[in-house]
């Protein structure tokens, strides 16, 4: 079997999608006070993902879980977020995972 090493560029989502996706997750079984009092941080949680698909599932998920404002501002404020301090070629293989996985995502998503 001949291997390509031909590249396809995917476009990310925009932020209104991939902030959807991640409240869809991270928002579940809330109460609308809860939700209300959260909006703010997860919006700028969710605008961190870049529009990667993968990641807003995957951060929205990690979400639920959260229940305090301070654990939310506490996962806002991590130092995993500085990916600007890093080469691009280090944060490409950081984010090629991600992007593969965008194809194993339902097609309702994508």
């Amino acid at each position: 079997m001949m291997r390509t090493n031909h590249r396809i560029n995917i476009k990310t989502l925009s932020e209104d999608a991939c902030r959807s996706i991640f409240n869809h997750l991270a928002f579940h079984e809330r109460g609308k006070d809860e939700c209300e009092r959260l909006t703010d941080i997860g919006n700028e949680i969710a605008n961190k993902c870049k529009g990667l698909p993968l990641a807003a599932k995957v951060l929205g998920g990690l979400m639920q879980s959260k229940r305090t404002r301070e654990e939310w501002e506490c996962v806002l404020s991590s130092e995993l977020w500085r990916l600007d301090e890093v080469d691009e070629d280090r944060v490409e293989q950081l984010f090629v995972p991600l992007l593969r996985s965008y194809y194993d995502l339902p097609s309702v998503v994508t």
